[in-house]
């Protein structure tokens, strides 16, 4: 019997052993609808060889043995073919007697009416009436030993297809043993012998007997023997595709393939193939144990159990996409690759890669989910070339990452607990099914990546292929992961990603590439950092750099917590998502420490994990305006009167708020005023500090802003025009209206709720049942207030019109007001306007 270092055939194994597919085993796949072209292909391959002595290697065969049995792991779907291939061999070769002894040691044992079929189909005397005038396949199946059940076993049905072909293709394709080895070029012959009652076999068929049974047959395998321990359980595993799930063992094959065809031409691939730690072993036996913890449950129907076909090939898929995107030189559009060919700075151009999945408006996750595989082109980057380097990286993240976790998990992040470096199957109900791009194929769905998240794949991805002599180290994989989820974990002040393009991803990758992921607090204090193009990205950075100098070489602490402790409560702590610059920076913006524990204690205070704290929201807020020393920056046309954790995360972290900040940190007196040297602060801002709502504004409308209209500071509502004037010194409107309104003297809808302020350009009021308008832009022709019409219709018109005024007086019941007009005297001009109006209707 061969060795696990040499080929063996199909005749030559069935001479040493009995092959019988367990009954956990899947059904037979290279037979099922859809595999046309593999099975044309295949077969047609199996035939050149016979023809032309060119030796066919159809990769590993691995199983254990028991008592002379031969239990397949991998390999089933080349030995059913093999046997199938071999039955009609000696059927049309008339050596079918012969050859049973041995192809009745192939037991197929899937159902017991697969079994039964085998057993039938190696008795000669089923066939002593076979003869060219029916298909093999409607030969079998009008026997009297074919029982009808049988068409619904769909292992029998599959064999039966790899015999004779698809029926349901329309492109005529020769995808069947039958067809691909034509009988009809040994009827034109004529080169026929004596057999069954038409001597239809012929020498062709004699000759392919001779060499499939030789020791010469040119079609060989390896077999590798090996304790695989519990085989009912490794059997489960390595055959949890369903019956219908192709994509992955397509992908499989066809990467399994291309390392070979490389082998060929470059020895540097040869240690990919190795039989015990190669490529093709690994993906079917220890790798496999990874995405095994993972396994789908199954549907609510108790359909698709024990899957891993969807989460296997997503992860093999992330890795390759991940190593094709970090290659991208974005600046010279070029792709920089080690490919192996001694020149690690070669440069190549390539325009055939597409990053669509990476879509620079969006984080959706299309590319992530659709795992029905579609050939290898995706994955190729130059001359259709895969690197070396992409295959010898991914078997050692794999292998490492196999070591890792065999006792211990990745770390996780506080803030996002929805990344899995390995995918996990979803919530798993009769809805979790989705049809492939392949119309015959069903995936059930698992867990998506977002960009964010890919680049944290990416960092562990690294540090797995970076293992080096602290091999399973958590504390090292602590370190780094916590340093990296600090690094992609920005927002804006809307609470999206600051990493959503390509070009960030690719700023964050290249600069994570960079450190030491295994010593990663040393690689970061020795960084030189440069100014990068996306300045919170590089904030973070910097933050990072800061914060890992100070866990090295930070003066010891009074508490007796380490400085790496302290910190890590305080990057988990509310809404911070590992961002707390604010607590080491003083009002200019550098580094120091000496406050930190001032700072760590008053942000506690004051903040929780949904932003800042109900107690502390107007005291927090005002403080903001109150400390602000940047008007066009810090308050003009910004939303702070939110009080949620996106809004107080910018804050918090944003340059130009690191004065306020510091001070409101330090717990100094924020509620004093601060003296302002903006001109426009101090004439406008100043004395209404004490009159806003600030309840209202921070809960009815917190998306509000402050914004200038001309010289005037409002108030606008978000989404809209509605705005609220607030200059209260020095325009006497809202004084002299919210004084009539808290005598009721007038009634409006404009009033801001709970204070003195007024929604609108132009304010709508009632006096004694009468409607009047306060224009909001007087000058010389126009006045303040004027009568109106019914529910503020149209303005009111004298009938009596004048001339001698030159103003609107001449036309309308108005009148203006000045900063000398007190309240009472206001309401006394209200009813004189409405004795004139009724004195002008009196007249004819």
């Amino acid at each position: 019997m061969a060795t696990n270092n040499h080929t063996t055939t199909f005749w030559h194994f069935l001479e040493n052993y009995s092959i019988e597919i367990p009954i956990i085993q899947r059904d037979f796949a290279q037979g099922r609808i859809g595999k046309e072209n593999l099975r044309k292909n295949f077969l047609n391959d199996l035939k050149e060889a016979l023809d032309k002595s060119k030796e066919m290697k159809l990769d590993f065969v691995y199983g254990s043995t028991e008592n002379g049995k031969l239990y397949p792991l991998d390999g089933q779907q080349r030995l059913t073919t093999l046997w199938l291939l071999h039955w009609y061999i000696a059927l049309r070769a008339g050596k079918l007697k012969e050859a049973s002894d041995y192809l009745k040691n192939f037991s197929y044992e899937t159902r017991v009416s697969s079994r039964n079929f085998c057993e039938e189909m190696c008795k000669p005397e089923n066939f002593k009436n076979y003869n060219l005038k029916n298909t093999v396949v409607g030969f079998i199946i009008n026997q009297t030993w074919f029982y009808s059940a049988w068409k619904q076993d769909p292992t029998i049905q599959s064999m039966l297809r790899m015999l004779g072909g698809s029926k349901q293709n329309n492109n005529n394709i020769d995808d069947g043993i039958e067809k691909v080895f034509d009988y009809s070029s040994c009827i034109q012959s004529g080169n026929f012998t004596e057999g069954f009652n038409r001597s239809d076999y012929c020498k062709p068929f004699i000759d392919y007997y001779n060499i499939l049974t030789s020791e010469k047959c040119p079609i060989v395998f390896y077999y590798l023997p090996k304790d695989f321990g519990n085989s009912d359980d490794l059997y489960v595993k390595m055959n949890a595709r369903g019956e219908q799930l192709t994509s992955f063992e397509n992908f499989k094959a066809d990467l399994i393939g291309y390392i070979k065809k490389q082998a060929e031409k470059d020895k540097r691939w040869d240690a990919l193939l190795d039989s015990h730690e190669g490529f093709p072993i690994k993906m079917d036996t220890s790798w496999t144990d990874i995405f095994w913890k993972y396994k789908s449950k199954g549907t609510s129907d108790g359909r698709m159990t024990n899957h891993i076909d969807e989460i296997y090939f997503a992860f093999i898929n992330r890795f390759f996409w991940n190593e094709l995107f970090i290659a991208k030189d974005e600046t010279a559009q070029t792709f920089i690759l080690d490919i192996g060919d001694g020149d690690e700075n070669s440069t190549k151009e390539n325009d055939n890669i597409s990053y669509k999945y990476l879509n620079d408006s969006d984080n959706k996750n299309d590319y992530d989910t659709k795992i029905a595989y579609e050939g290898l082109d995706s994955y190729r980057y130059y001359e259709g070339t895969i690197p070396l380097s992409f295959f010898q990286k991914l078997t050692k993240v794999l292998n490492e990452y196999l070591k890792y976790s065999e006792n211990n998990s990745l770390p996780g992040c506080s803030w996002d607990t929805s990344f899995r470096f390995i995918p996990q199957y979803v919530v798993e109900n009769s809805n979790n099914i989705e049809i492939s791009n392949n119309a015959n194929e069903k995936t059930l769905k698992f867990t998506t990546l977002n960009q964010v998240q890919r680049i944290v794949f990416f960092a562990v991805s690294k540090y797995f292929s970076d293992f080096g002599t602290d091999q399973n180290n958590e504390i090292s994989l602590k370190q780094w992961m916590r340093v990296v989820w600090n690094l992609v974990s920005g927002e804006d002040q809307n609470g999206r990603p600051q990493i959503r393009s390509t070009q960030a991803m690719r700023t964050a990758m290249k600069f994570i590439s960079e450190l030491n992921s295994h010593d990663v607090y040393s690689s970061l204090s020795n960084y030189e950092l440069q100014r990068l193009g996306d300045s919170d990205f590089y904030d973070r950075c910097k933050e990072e750099i800061d914060k890992a100098k100070q866990i090295l070489s930070g003066a010891s602490r009074t508490d007796r917590k380490s400085w790496e402790e302290i910190i890590m409560e305080a990057e988990n702590y509310a809404f911070f998502k590992g961002a707390i610059r604010f607590m080491f920076t003083n009002d200019k913006g550098d580094v120091d420490w000496n406050n930190f524990d001032t700072k760590w204690e008053n942000s506690q205070k004051y903040f929780d994990q949904n932003g800042v704290k109900d107690d502390n929201k107007v005291l927090l807020t005002k403080s903001l305006i109150i400390q602000c020393d940047n008007w066009s920056e810090q308050l003009y046309d910004k939303q702070i009167f939110k009080s949620n954790a996106n809004t107080w995360r910018w804050i918090l972290t944003a340059n130009n708020w690191t004065a306020p900040i510091h001070n409101i940190l330090m717990g100094r007196d924020i509620s004093a005023t601060k003296e302002n040297n903006n001109e426009m602060v101090k004439k406008y801002v100043t004395p209404i500090l004490d009159k806003l709502p600030f309840d209202y504004l921070i809960n009815i409308v917190p998306d509000g802003r402050f914004h200038w209209l001309g010289e005037r500071l409002c108030f606008y509502k978000p989404y809209g025009r509605d705005m609220a004037t607030l200059d209260w010194e020095n325009w006497y409107r809202n004084k002299i209206l919210s004084s009539l309104l808290n005598s009721n003297t007038i009634t409006t809808d404009a009033r801001m709720k709970n204070s003195d302020f007024l929604w609108g350009w132009n304010i709508n009021f009632s006096y004694e049942d009468r409607f009047f308008q306060w224009w909001g832009n007087p000058n010389k022709k126009e006045l303040d207030v004027y009568l109106m019409e019914e529910n503020w219709i149209n303005y009111k018109k004298r009938r009596n019109p004048t001339n001698d005024k030159g103003t609107d007086e001449d036309n309308y019941f108005c009148f203006r007001v000045d900063a000398s007009t007190t309240p009472a005297t206001f309401a006394l001009m209200l009813k004189e306007l409405i004795t004139q109006a009724e004195a002008d209707k009196q007249t004819l």
